[in-house]
């Protein structure tokens, strides 16, 4: 089986120079796994899926897969 590595809202908005508020609002189009039902229930960001979103919004975008 594949080791994955997951990452915390917090420590995707250091990697990418932004802020957490950037990554609630991009939460809709950024891959992620919520771990519960409730509306504060924890985000996790896959590593690779992440990066693959980040690729495929090409060069001109502000994110970019290479910080992480």
């Amino acid at each position: 089986m594949d080791n994955i590595n997951y990452i915390s809202k917090n420590e995707l908005a250091n990697s990418l120079s932004v802020s957490i508020s950037t990554i609630n609002r991009k939460l809709n189009e950024i891959p992620h796994v919520k771990l519960g039902d409730r509306p504060t229930s924890r985000v996790v960001f896959s590593v690779p899926k992440v990066i693959e979103y980040l690729e495929s919004l090409g060069p001109n975008k502000k994110m970019s897969a290479q910080t992480l």
